[in-house]
């Protein structure tokens, strides 16, 4: 019987979680981690699990399709509501490459209507933030680590430059996607 919890818990999520990333062959998986307040054990009533997988390449669709099953259930298992919208963020290295370059070369803005860019600054704040790491990270993940601190603190600046929030949280709160 599903049971609703208040607030996920890292220790309850942590097993689901690490089972989530043996959708992807362990060869292909770069980084993995355990992020926003799940990963802080600081989840409040309506938090779900954000989980965050960087594979070598792009994952397929048959990839995507198995994590993303494994996303919902994992979430039914633990008594919370996943987000429909964005089921946990899996990209390859090359994508995530090409987001966080796309960021860094543009000016920071509240209102997003290109996906690659909303893409790559949610990223960067997922890479920035704390997190627990589910894999242990690739070397070449390292540069990809760097340039999403600086891409975070920018935007957070340049959005918010008196606010005492930590730049992750400025971004959350500022930044949006419209089609």
């Amino acid at each position: 019987m599903t049971h609703i919890h208040l607030a996920p818990s890292l220790a309850e999520a942590w097993p689901l979680a690490q089972d989530l990333i043996t959708a992807f062959d362990p060869d292909e998986v770069m980084a993995a981690f355990v992020a926003g307040s799940c990963a802080t054990d600081q989840g409040r009533v309506g938090s779900d699990v954000d989980v965050f997988a960087c594979l070598r390449r792009t994952p397929t669709a048959a990839q995507l399709a198995r994590f993303r099953t494994a996303y919902f259930a994992m979430h039914e298992e633990l008594g919370l509501q996943p987000d429909t919208e964005y089921p946990g963020e899996v990209m390859g290295h090359g994508d995530l490459s090409t987001a966080l370059t796309a960021v860094d070369q543009s000016p920071a803005t509240a209102s997003l209507t290109d996906p690659l860019l909303f893409d790559g600054i949610v990223w960067a704040g997922m890479l920035w933030a704390p997190k627990r790491n589910l894999t242990e990270s690739a070397a070449e993940m390292d540069p990809l680590h760097i340039m999403a601190g600086l891409v975070v603190t920018r935007w957070a600046a340049e959005l918010d430059p008196t606010s005492s929030l930590p730049a992750d949280q400025i971004l959350k709160q500022r930044v949006q996607y419209h089609e």
